[in-house]
């Protein structure tokens, strides 16, 4: 457990990472998201910055209502 530089002051533990889950952090970044709308409605309730925070900056981020037309199309 370490304290820190930020402030307000608080502690980190510093967890081990899988290897899967860092390559998809880096493929996200690198290419399309998609976000759910409930997700996306949650996002908006956060502070200013929060959600910049959590979702990061990928190129493109696509919600799921935007693709469930696609979806039902296949489906038929």
């Amino acid at each position: 457990m370490r304290r820190t530089a930020e402030r307000p002051v608080t502690y980190a533990v510093d967890i081990p990472v899988d290897p899967a889950e860092t390559q998809a952090v880096q493929a996200a970044r690198n290419g399309r998201v998609v976000l759910d709308t409930s997700a996306a409605a949650t996002l908006a309730l956060l502070e200013q910055g929060v959600s910049e925070q959590l979702v990061g900056h990928p190129q493109t981020i696509t919600t799921t209502d935007q693709l469930l037309p696609d979806a039902l199309q296949a489906k038929e």
